[in-house]
């Protein structure tokens, strides 16, 4: 299972210990995998935005604050500052 795929998953304990160790990460595979699949990348940004909806709407009303939301935003901020094209 890609890593990625974690971040797909409605343990929201998983996601606080991800957020938590972002900057300990190497994003490069990351980058690299997310460039090579795209759709499920697409597929797993879905994910996140309907566990919100479904489990942590009520206690996290605005998304920016769902840490789900904070990892994608993270990564997508590293991929963007690192984009060489």
């Amino acid at each position: 299972m890609p890593p990625v795929t974690l971040l797909g998953e409605y343990v929201i304990e998983m996601l606080f210990v991800i957020y938590e160790n972002l900057n300990n990460l190497d994003l490069e595979p990351y980058k690299n995998f997310i460039f090579n699949n795209q759709e499920f990348y697409c597929l797993i940004k879905q994910r996140v935005a309907s566990y919100w909806n479904c489990y942590y709407r009520w206690n996290y009303k605005d998304k920016k604050d769902y840490v789900g939301f904070k990892i994608l935003t993270f990564i997508d901020s590293y991929i963007k500052d690192t984009d060489d094209g």
